[in-house]
């Protein structure tokens, strides 16, 4: 109720609508309080952020960063809007179900992307990696 409140207000509120961290780096299903949220509040903007690998630096259970176990990149996505057709479904489950789909078709291709690019920029270290073995074997 209180960040309800704060919305409509107009004051920005941060939520992870996954409800915990990723324990593989892979985006998790949206708990439904991100959509009650919304169909209550009815913001202007949802501004989706994806933070990229607290998995590494901060796994499940660790109650402090270890930043020598990678970086963390964060990505800001585009602008969702969600219209009053959206919020006057025909029930309040299917609303829900509605503004989570809209909302991770959103965040998805984003996501994707940036591990399409962390997959291949691995691959590639990996390649690089056994060719430079490789070498220094040769070489000694």
């Amino acid at each position: 109720k209180k960040m309800v409140r704060m919305i409509k207000s107009g004051k920005n509120v941060l939520i992870f609508p996954e409800g915990t961290r990723t324990r593989n780096g892979e985006l998790n299903d949206f708990k439904l309080g991100l959509a009650t949220l919304v169909m209550m509040s009815e913001p202007e903007h949802i501004i989706p952020i994806w933070v990229d690998g607290t998995d590494k630096i901060l796994p499940i259970g660790s109650n402090w960063p270890d930043w020598k176990n990678g970086k963390v990149k964060i990505i800001i996505g585009s602008d969702i809007k969600i219209t009053g057709n959206d919020l006057s479904l025909y029930g309040k489950k299917i609303g829900i179900k509605k503004i989570l789909n809209i909302i991770a078709d959103k965040i998805a291709p984003a996501y994707a992307i940036e591990r399409r690019k962390k997959i291949i920029r691995n691959y590639l270290t990996k390649i690089l990696r056994e060719e430079l073995l490789i070498l220094r074997n040769k070489l000694n």
